[in-house]
């Protein structure tokens, strides 16, 4: 059996997001419409669910897009930084992109990838299979699609849901779980109109993948909220998404992950408090909370472990 935290949904923002433009920042102000921008909260929160996942024992974290605000570089730069000093090495995280982190430039992420994301993209390419001992995990891309930053549905490319479809399908895989992390929600909303806006457009597909594979589960984000959805009947969940990290102190989820089950696990946001005597998780903390300050004049960042 192996832990999988689940984070989505960061949208980090740069040090400094009212020097830009007069342009970008229709654009910040319209994708981040009803957020206020506090940086350091929104980085706290990131380095904060890092900690509380390495304290409940998750081996590898799934961050399943909008890890940006609008995709700029100074945001994926703000991202790398805190991921660097995070209690993971980059080879127990797995990333995703989501419809945010297309907006500024349809390839940011791809560039991030080749930038200050560098050292995650091994484990983060599309239609590369993480294999583990007790489960596989695949990165799906949701963003295929080019769209203005008043659109926010997701597509799969065809190639990708071929992939997912012989994965699903090798007899070296049935026996294990086999777990997809992408932003949007593999099923389609019942209104059209919100399906063609906000919607994964080829959603009909990917249901169809779930309901054939019992083994088969999506983590996703996109929704900002939590919840756990059965795609057959007498069939527990095989779909689960975590609530936007942005918006909670404790947006985190983790998973049991084994012998054909995907098992939400309970946790507490404090639960590292019990390690406060540990050197290494105190050092761990000091580093975060480095990483995690900003130029702008907010509270400073309080990081508990």
């Amino acid at each position: 059996m192996i832990r999988i935290a689940h984070l989505t949904d960061l949208h980090l923002l740069e040090d400094e997001p009212g020097r830009r433009s007069t342009g970008d920042m229709i654009r910040l102000r319209f994708v981040g419409f009803g957020r206020k921008f506090h940086v350091t909260r929104r980085k706290r929160r990131v380095a904060q669910a890092l900690v509380d996942a390495r304290a409940a024992g998750a081996e590898h974290v799934l961050i399943t897009g909008d890890l940006t605000e609008d995709g700029t570089p100074d945001q994926f730069e703000s991202l790398a930084e805190i991921l660097h000093h995070s209690p993971y090495s980059a080879e127990e995280i797995t990333l995703v992109p989501g419809n945010h982190d297309r907006y500024a430039d349809p390839k940011a992420y791809e560039r991030a990838l080749d930038g200050p994301l560098r050292a995650f993209s091994r484990t983060s390419q599309r239609r590369v299979p993480l294999v583990f001992s007790d489960c596989a995990i695949l990165p799906v891309f949701t963003t295929s699609i080019r769209q203005h930053y008043t659109r926010s549905a997701g597509v799969i490319d065809l190639d990708e849901l071929e992939t997912i479809r012989k994965l699903a399908g090798d007899s070296g895989l049935r026996k294990k779980p086999l777990v997809i992390a992408q932003h949007h929600p593999p099923v389609k909303y019942m209104l059209p109109p919100v399906q063609w806006v906000d919607g994964l457009q080829n959603a009909k597909s990917t249901t169809e993948i779930l309901k054939a594979h019992e083994h088969l589960f999506v983590l996703h984000g996109h929704v900002h909220q939590a919840y756990d959805r059965r795609v057959a009947p007498h069939r527990p969940p095989q779909v689960f998404c975590s609530h936007a990290t942005v918006a909670r102190e404790t947006a985190l989820r983790l998973y049991d992950v084994g012998a054909r089950f995907c098992t939400p696990v309970e946790h507490t946001s404090s639960i590292g408090k019990a390690l406060s005597s540990n050197a290494a998780n105190r050092e761990a903390r000091a580093t975060l909370l480095s990483a995690a300050r900003t130029k702008v004049s907010e509270s400073p960042i309080s990081v508990t472990a």
